[in-house]
């Protein structure tokens, strides 16, 4: 642990941790910032010409402000202060739309565990909504770190964290509890029978970035270690984000050109995540996918450097930043940079495809479909992209990194590397000591010839322009950048300096300058002179645009006179000198300005126009589409009125219409009731016969009687007794027997009738 300390504030934070001070954009022209005091404020900057100061009210929320002439800011509602911090905000990014920003970092009341939570930003002036994402993870991982979070480019509802663990997990906003995807970064090969082993990069992982939206690459992302090697996994796609329609007949023509093996699991691949008919659609949503036993495999390393050493015999940074650029959708690069300052720039060669290789994934299904999977990418190394190292260059600060440790390290070893959305050959690049401006000029130049489809005057490709857009002063430095601003309005640098100042910077169109000769050379022979020599520099420099246009000093006209006259046209070309001395160079700049802005406007609303059509043909369609459903449920009630009407009618002749028998009653009218007639009618003749017996016996009892008297046992008067008991017993039950069956034949007879 170490302290950093500044005229901001102090805080204490580990080594490989950035600053809890960090700067977001939020649209074209609006910056986010959260300090130390998890304090989160909004600013609208509406820039002019020139640049734009803002004192510390930025941070401390005091009312003084210092603009430029022509530049304006403005507060968007109110600080949305976080009442109980989850963590120290090391990690700080929001979303495209504005709406939500992720931090990460280390815990408030435990270093040991660190912590990533989800802030609404359009709850300002009420209760936070800071969801907590994965909170089971890091609370039974201690010492797990997060390493980088980041936006998905192509979806403002998904977001990636990598921690320590190499371990890289794609969440939704929809749920936080768990990733949408895990993918186990596993960079060592498998191991082989042998003594020569390819054991791939054995540094930790620090950064990685999400490929352009081009074919392929819109599915790739790339990682980079400390040793500078990097590797890129493909495919990856968010769960319900979109991808163009006319891109996918491209990307299956890529496919047909690699292995039968991976053409195969690709071509499964986009039947699971696009199994919808594209039809008139000009986007696609990419639904829930994983092979069975197949997972995308890590291609690399496509780049990897040996240990070099600085001018002071002291090792190099490790690598910690990674960033793709495409320029007019047919070149790309890759700028891969160590935290000091040490950047190279490679140019993809070849399209990325996707590799696969066996690893079966882990589903999790809720409602019969998949909503996360878990995967395991194994490296593999016959199936690297082709990258060509066209520039190296070096920005590091070799005097303060020699006196500030013996071992070469700085106090506070911290790079961003900013993407301008107007230029796609542009790329800014913040240090903790300078802000720099790249320009790769052999990109556009490549995508011309890639465009023409010939290599004619490439024998050279054009160097590189560095330009110096900030230098640290004293103990003031570089705490975060941000990029405010789009291809219409411009695009300025917005930089956050340790004493709390807000700073916006124009790039300009600075010098080619060949990478070897490195930059530091020249700003080590502005900072090793005078203050004197300085403002003399910059006064060289920038001195006609700190200026500005001169006054407008014509020659004096005397008498009125015509421009056929001689004095006339000796005027005219008296003015036509002064003009041509004093304004024609600053017109013709103007002039060079209009035009580029003009072009890049037009292609902007060339793509506006694109995105009208598309959306009034949607419009168009949804309005058929309705009209359609109105008639249709029109149809649907008059048929349910029609069904309603006729299934009354139904009831009314069912009610009113004899019936036939059912099957049960036709069983019992063809085999129960002669069954039960039958025995009704052996029981009447039983009953018949026991009323003749009885009368035959009650008679020749009374003649015994009256002839003599016989004497009777006991025994044999019990036994009469009980015979007369059964007998009565027997006529009771048949009794109640025909009372069933006469009951059986009236019902009958009824129903008959």
């Amino acid at each position: 642990m170490e302290d950093i300390l500044c005229d901001l504030f102090t805080f204490p934070v580990h080594r490989s941790q950035r600053p809890a001070a960090q700067l977001g954009t939020c649209g074209s022209t609006g910056l986010c910032a959260i300090g130390p005091d998890c304090t989160i404020r909004n600013l609208n900057v509406r820039v002019g010409e020139g640049h734009l100061l803002v004192s510390s009210w930025f941070l401390t929320g005091s009312a003084n402000q210092q603009a430029a002439v022509g530049s304006t800011c403005e507060a968007l509602g109110e600080d949305l202060e976080l009442s109980s911090p989850c963590c120290i905000p090391q990690h700080f990014k929001v979303s495209r739309d504005g709406r939500n920003a992720l931090i990460g970092g280390a815990t408030t009341d435990d270093t040991d565990r660190s912590a990533v939570c989800l802030i609404d930003l359009s709850t300002s002036g009420q209760p936070e909504t800071q969801l907590l994402v994965d909170a089971a993870l890091y609370k039974t991982r201690p010492g797990l770190e997060v390493v980088q979070i980041d936006w998905h480019p192509n979806s403002a509802a998904h977001f990636a964290v990598l921690t320590s663990d190499a371990t890289w997990r794609l969440y939704s906003t929809e749920d936080l509890t768990r990733p949408e995807q895990q993918i186990k970064l596993q960079f060592q090969p498998s191991r082989k029978v042998g003594l020569t082993q390819d054991v791939g990069s054995q540094s930790p992982c620090m950064a990685f970035c999400f490929g352009a939206d081009h074919a392929w690459e819109r599915f790739t992302v790339f990682f980079t270690c400390t040793d500078g090697a990097t590797y890129c996994l493909c495919p990856v796609a968010p769960f319900g984000s979109t991808c163009p329609a006319a891109s996918l007949p491209h990307m299956r023509q890529l496919v047909a050109s690699s292995s039968a093996k991976d053409a195969a699991y690709t071509k499964e691949w986009l039947q699971q995540a696009f199994p919808d008919n594209p039809g008139s659609k000009s986007r696609l949503v990419v639904h829930a996918h994983a092979l069975e036993a197949h997972a995308p495999a890590l291609m690399g390393p496509v780049a990897s450097f040996a240990p070099e050493a600085d001018a002071g015999g002291t090792s190099s940074a490790p690598f910690s930043t990674v960033m793709t650029l495409r320029y007019a959708d047919k070149a790309s690069a890759l700028l891969v940079s160590t935290s000091a300052g040490l950047i190279r720039a490679y140019l993809l060669a070849d399209d990325i495809l996707p590799c696969w290789c066996e690893s079966p994934p882990q589903h999790c299904v809720e409602d019969g479909s998949t909503s996360a999977v878990r995967l395991q990418a194994k490296r593999v190394s016959d199936r690297a992209q082709s990258l060509l190292l066209l520039d190296v260059l070096d920005l590091r600060d070799h005097e303060a990194a020699s006196s500030a440790h013996p071992a070469g390290r700085t106090e506070s070893e911290s790079l961003q590397l900013l993407r301008d959305p107007a230029a796609g050959e542009r790329v800014f690049v913040s240090l903790p000591h300078a802000v720099f401006s790249i320009r790769l000029s052999w990109l556009p130049a490549l995508a011309h010839a890639f465009l023409k489809g010939t290599q004619q005057g490439l024998q050279e490709l054009p160097a590189p322009a560095l330009e110096e857009l900030w230098r640290a002063t004293g103990s003031r430095k570089v705490v975060s950048a941000a990029v405010v601003g789009d291809v219409l309005s411009g695009v300025k640098l917005a930089l956050w300096d340790s004493q709390g100042r807000l700073q916006l910077l124009q790039p300009f169109c600075g010098a080619s300058a060949h990478p070897h000769q490195g930059l530091h050379a020249r700003s080590q022979e502005l900072s090793s002179g005078s203050a004197a020599e300085v403002d003399a520099e910059l006064e060289r420099r920038y001195g006609s645009i700190l200026q500005g246009p001169r006054p407008l000093d014509l020659p004096p006209l005397a008498t009125p006179t015509a421009a056929g006259e001689a004095a006339g046209a000796a005027l005219l070309s008296d003015c036509t000198s002064v003009l041509r001395a004093k304004h024609v160079e600053f017109l013709h700049s103007a002039h060079q300005t209009l035009l580029h802005r003009a072009e890049a406007a037009a292609e902007e609303g060339g793509r506006q126009e694109e995105w009208s059509a598309e959306v009034a043909e949607e419009a168009a369609g949804l309005q058929g589409r309705m009209e359609g459903l109105q008639g249709r449920l029109k149809a649907a009630w008059q048929l349910h009125a029609n069904l309603t009407a006729r299934a009354g009618l139904l009831v009314d002749l069912h009610r009113s219409l004899p019936y036939p028998l059912t099957p049960a009653e036709a069983t019992l009218k063809s085999h129960g009731l002669p069954a039960l007639e039958w025995r009704c009618q052996s029981l009447q003749a039983d009953i018949t016969g026991l009323k003749s017996a009885t009368a035959k016996s009650s008679h020749s009892r009374a003649v015994r009687v009256k002839t003599s008297t016989p004497v009777l046992q006991y025994e044999q008067l019990r036994k009469a007794q009980q015979s007369l008991s059964a007998q009565a017993a027997v006529l009771a039950e048949a009794m109640h027997r025909t009372k069933i069956l006469e009951g059986a034949l009236q019902a009958h007879a009824a129903l008959v009738s």
